[in-house]
């Protein structure tokens, strides 16, 4: 049974640098991570830089992303002034 995770994990990064310097397939070392072959495909194509695949560059660039990537924003401004207005009258967040 094939447990596959949303990330990966720095060990991992330093896995498949290692099987690519091998000279490795992407099938490969997706089988020996218990990776599907599409994450190991798209970790190569996104972290890849102008010296190749590199762990630590990798890893740098994945929290990069993660970090600037477009956050929804669920609470406007007029929720919360309608909120503490609402609550400040003793409502309760059932009747807000």
């Amino acid at each position: 049974m094939s447990k596959y995770y949303t990330h990966l994990t720095q060990e991992e990064r330093y896995q498949i640098y290692a099987y690519k310097k091998a000279g490795f397939s992407n099938t490969f070392i997706a089988q020996e991570l218990d990776r599907h072959e599409s994450t190991i495909k798209r970790e190569l194509v996104r972290n890849t830089g102008l010296r190749g695949y590199r762990p630590q560059q990798a890893a740098y660039l994945a929290q990069s992303r993660h970090q600037n990537k477009p956050k929804s924003i669920k609470m406007t401004e007029s929720m919360v002034v309608r909120i503490t207005h609402d609550l400040s009258h003793q409502w309760s967040p059932e009747q807000i």
